[in-house]
């Protein structure tokens, strides 16, 4: 893929067996948790793949999800550990049990502190986004009972921990733009297996090496031209639909931190 000084390509955690509980370090909070990575509320993420992207169909609660809850004017961090059976879901969250029901989107339950803990309990209600990969939610001391989760602060919010990739395997019909705006277009073949993918170009035996994640693939690319080798990197973002990809690409000469303000693009669309 390259025309023009050239151009191209290249380059959960445990669903254990429990599941997340909340606790209270003063009988009004979830369980304690020890600091671990802070979210903020998550806005949902473009919808993944169905087969991929997404968490299984059939037990989408399940999985370990690194989580914040808001307690008084403390924001704290934990990882929530969820399975689910059907309609339940159950966990556990360091000192805490989790116990819910689901309905559509959201599921709905209680929340007890383990003897020796505090003892104490609660109500949550946590709506999970459009691609599974995160939620959204509020809790409450049980004193206060279920309707105050309408209208409460107290926010809890997560975001799976692993998001597994979208598939990226096929042909692409894709095409680059190089620093001065010319169009080219190259057919692209993408190989995967698992969080690796590999793929090749028509233009100077071109070849791609990456990871996905989630529905991003980052790489490096190599291909041939007048007996040099030109290498670079490139970072796609597929579409929800899984039918297409956006995308930027550079040089190894202008260094990786240059693919987030680079106008060079490469975007395609499945064949």
């Amino acid at each position: 893929m390259k025309k023009s000084p050239a151009f191209i390509l290249a380059g959960f955690v445990c669903l254990m067996l429990i599941a997340a509980g909340c606790t209270s370090p003063s009988g009004t909070t979830p369980a304690t948790i020890p600091a671990a990575t802070t979210v903020t509320p998550v806005p949902s993420a473009p919808a993944a793949a169905a087969t991929t992207a997404t968490a299984s169909t059939s037990a989408p609660w399940s999985g370990t999800w690194n989580t914040s809850f808001k307690s008084g004017s403390q924001l704290i961090g934990g990882t929530l550990v969820l399975i689910q059976t059907g309609s339940s879901v159950t966990g556990i969250q360091n000192n805490g049990t989790f116990n819910s029901t689901v309905q559509g989107n959201t599921i709905t339950g209680t929340w007890n502190d383990r003897p020796g803990f505090g003892n104490e309990t609660g109500v949550f209600r946590l709506v999970m986004s459009e691609d599974t990969n995160s939620f959204t939610g509020t809790w409450a001391p049980a004193s206060e009972g279920v309707a105050a989760l309408e209208n409460t602060t107290r926010i809890w919010n997560g975001i799976r921990a692993v998001i597994p990739p979208m598939e990226w395997s096929g042909t692409w019909n894709t095409g680059y733009t190089p620093a001065d705006n010319e169009q080219f277009n190259e057919i692209l073949t993408l190989t995967q297996a698992g969080s690796s993918v590999t793929g090749t170009y028509n233009h100077g035996n071109g070849t791609v090496k990456a990871i996905a994640q989630g529905n991003r693939l980052a790489g490096t690319w190599s291909d041939t031209s007048n007996n040099e080798t030109y290498t670079g990197s490139f970072d796609f973002k597929q579409s929800a639909d899984t039918k297409a990809f956006t995308g930027r690409w550079i040089y190894s000469s202008e260094g990786k931190r240059a693919l987030k303000n680079t106008t060079q693009i490469w975007s395609g669309v499945r064949v």
